[in-house]
């Protein structure tokens, strides 16, 4: 009876002229005409709901005053009522909108830039047949589809809008079919795109994934030593090995018959036709396609000496404890001894079937004839990519700049100190209060954590929580930051921008030839660190270890796989690729950059960052304070001048549609907003847009949940390290918020 009821309001609106905008299933696009009602709180709650979700909005049906979710139908201009989570009766009107060409719908532009909200999109498809259809879906943060009443797709998570990243199959029926969004949102910008696609584009759609599949999977092809073991990278003095493709099936179906070329170069870099010495050697292999293409793959291979038979070493390799599954240490020692042989089977493994084995061996053969030593910049990695930096100079006839040392300025700034709390004007309470909130947080997530909280440079607080299985931790222990490595890496180049060297819109076909620098394939500076750049996921094709990382980068574009500047897509490869023009510009590996140009010159000697530009650092919480501090101090630390304050402008997060036209988001370089909405705002006399702390607060998002905030209005830093979020994080970290926001003087 019920059903009947709902047909009978759809036809209905129908015959009265007041049914939603409708989509042609035949347009095969995007839906650009919507209903939209909304605002409504998505705020979120002390404990999960049995969806493991979070946000009231996403978990409650607020359209129960018309039929609910599933039965639903929008009209424009009426007027919808319901409960929000403190129990209030609200209501929100519903209002018709156009989209782009590119259908995205973004809820900033319609409500304002509110946070911790949701709303409703409502439209009809119309099917000329009962058919087999697909939708592709984008949406910032969380959002759940109906299709004529039922739910056919949902996320929920935070994340930026990429059109097309879910696809969803579904039945449509002759005629019209009901479709309703719900999309919610977290913090920042907040919005969804949907296109729909009949079954014959469907089928296109499914073929055209094929294709692009093995072209992406052809990007991680290595071109390997043809052998009849796995000793790959590892040789006798003589010829060198034939050099082949490790899936030379995949790669002629996307390159065509093709013939791979190599050159080989000794440790001095001199070309060479044979290994008349032990050492390091490196290879450049290149080949063309049948499009004309260029492919390019190099690396390191290591030509032991005739007299040492690497795999008939049986070396003890000494593992620290891993708390495996809980084990304690006095059982570890027990096992110490096989524990430490059966490591350096693995190790002599590793020597012998993989490139870093290369590599190890290379480095090795060549420390003692260093002339100076630093163990946290000689290392094998490092030295591999200057090699390698060393043997592009040569091949491609380059030139490098050297990045200039932060200089020093008898300007005196802020730097992270001991002081008098009660002059930075919080009260001196505050430091009692912090650690009741912390312990609290600690003693429900049993989750380890260090907190630094600084004001005006003065040290408020700065304690550690817990340990790790038995491993204690202390104010002194490292964490990884995940994702605020971005940030890091943002630090640095601020430098390379300051010093004139590379500009945030050059096109990076500038310093890496073969890039365009024209047209709608060419990627810049600036999209590499906001996201824009058309690239995806973290540490791909071998992240900064690959030495030609740019070639394969080059080759995805050239194959249509990567689209500059039409959406925002959260990922760590752009950052690898300017990290790349870094290299290519200044002559040193990154990681020595970083070192030498950034964490050396703020005194920074526990942070360790040589795996990747977008996830790899760990530090303690004072350093990642300190890195804040410079930030806040506007690019001067300890009467050193890292960079300007004009460079600091250029680096904080910028409108991107004016960049990059319906994109409609706010990032920079590394930084975003980290603003915190109030718990009250909105209700009791507190205003909607009150925030914890100021409405301008920096920094970055954690895989780990770290946390580092630095709010630019009120002089502070906030830093934490730790290694997950844990039970009622976002409960706790808001709890502190709240603490640290009552004690500011204002």
């Amino acid at each position: 009876m019920k059903k009947i009821f709902i047909s009978l309001v759809i036809l209905f609106s129908f015959l009265l002229g007041q049914k939603a905008p409708v989509h042609k299933l035949s347009e095969n696009g995007p839906i650009q005409s919507w209903l939209i009602a909304g605002p409504f709180s998505n705020a979120q709650v002390k404990d999960a709901y049995d969806d493991n979700s979070w946000n009231y909005g996403y978990y409650h049906d607020i359209l129960s005053s018309i039929g609910g979710e599933k039965n639903a139908v929008l009209e424009e201009n009426m007027d919808i009522n319901f409960t929000d989570e403190k129990g209030k009766q609200k209501s929100m009107s519903v209002q018709q909108i156009i989209t782009e060409s590119n259908g995205i719908v973004s809820m900033d532009k319609i409500f304002g830039n509110i946070d911790y909200h949701g709303a409703y999109g409502f439209c009809y498809i119309d099917s000329d047949k009962d058919q087999n259809a697909l939708l592709t879906i984008g949406s910032d943060d969380d959002i759940k589809i109906w299709l004529n009443g039922e739910l056919v797709f949902k996320f929920y998570g935070g994340r930026a809008l990429v059109p097309g990243e879910n696809k969803t199959a579904v039945n449509l029926k002759k005629g019209m079919n009901r479709l309703l969004v719900k999309n919610t949102d977290w913090v920042r910008d907040w919005g969804f795109a949907i296109s729909v696609f009949d079954e014959l584009e469907t089928g296109k759609i499914k073929q055209q994934e094929k294709i692009i599949a093995q072209k992406k999977q052809f990007l991680n092809c290595k071109v390997v030593p043809e052998s009849e073991n796995l000793w790959d990278f590892y040789f006798s003095p003589g010829p060198f090995p034939k050099m082949v493709w490790d899936n030379p099936f995949l790669a002629e179906e996307v390159l065509g018959t093709t013939e791979l070329t190599t050159r080989w170069f000794d440790a001095e870099l001199n070309e060479v036709k044979k290994a008349e010495k032990s050492g390091r050697y490196g290879f450049v292999c290149e080949t063309v396609s049948k499009d004309g293409m260029i492919v390019q793959r190099t690396g390191t291979m290591y030509c032991n000496p005739w007299e040492w038979l690497v795999w008939a070493e049986r070396p003890d390799a000494f593992l620290d404890y891993i708390p495996v599954n809980g084990i304690d240490k006095e059982a570890w020692k027990t096992h110490d001894s096989q524990i430490s042989k059966y490591m350096g089977r693995m190790l002599i493994k590793s020597i012998l079937e993989e490139k870093d084995g290369a590599i190890l061996l290379s480095y090795l053969h060549e420390i003692d004839t260093k002339k100076k030593y630093d163990a946290r910049i000689s290392t094998p990695i490092i030295y591999d990519n200057e090699f390698h930096l060393k043997l592009k100079q040569k091949v491609l006839d380059l030139d490098f700049t050297e990045l200039k040392y932060p200089k020093k300025i008898s300007k005196s700034t802020k730097i992270l100190r001991e002081g008098n709390i009660n002059k930075t004007g919080m009260n001196s309470d505050v430091v009692k209060e912090m650690d009741e909130v912390c312990s609290e947080w600690y003693k429900d997530s049993e989750e380890p954590f260090v907190v630094y909280l600084a004001k005006d440079g003065v040290e408020i607080f700065h304690k550690a929580y817990g340990q790790r299985k038995e491993i204690p931790i202390s104010t002194e222990t490292t964490f990884p930051l995940a994702s605020i490595s971005k940030l890091i890496t943002g630090t640095l180049f601020a430098q390379f921008l300051d010093q004139g060297l590379i500009d945030l819109d050059d096109p990076v076909g500038k310093y890496l030839s073969d890039f365009p620098t024209k047209g709608k394939n060419t990627i810049t500076i600036r999209q590499c660190f906001t996201h824009t750049c058309g690239l995806w996921g973290h540490e791909m094709w071998d992240g900064m270890h690959n030495p030609y990382l740019e070639n394969v980068t080059l080759n995805a574009l050239e194959l249509g796989l990567v689209n500059p500047g039409i959406a925002h897509n959260y990922n760590g490869t752009g950052y690898n690729l300017a990290g790349r023009v870094m290299e290519i510009v200044s002559g040193k590996s990154i990681f020595r950059l970083l070192h030498e140009n950034l964490f050396e010159p703020l005194g920074l000697d526990k942070i360790v960052m040589q795996e990747d530009l977008a996830f790899s650092a760990n530090c303690t919480a004072k350093e990642l304070a300190t890195i804040g501090q410079l930030i806040l101090n506007k690019g001067i630390y300890d009467k050193k001048q890292f960079f300007s304050s004009e460079t600091f402008q250029k680096i904080l997060p910028k409108d991107l549609a004016q960049f990059y036209p319906g994109i409609n988001l706010e990032w920079g370089i590394g930084i975003t907003w980290m603003n915190q909405p109030h718990p009250e705002s909105g209700n009791n006399g507190v205003p909607t847009e009150k925030t914890l702390l100021s409405d301008k607060v920096i920094g970055h998002g954690s895989a780990t949940s770290s946390i580092i905030n630095i709010d630019l209005e009120n002089g502070i830093v906030l830093t934490q390290t730790r290694f997950f979020g844990g039970k009622n994080y976002d409960k706790h970290r808001i709890k502190m918020l709240e603490l640290i926001d009552q004690n500011i003087a204002r």
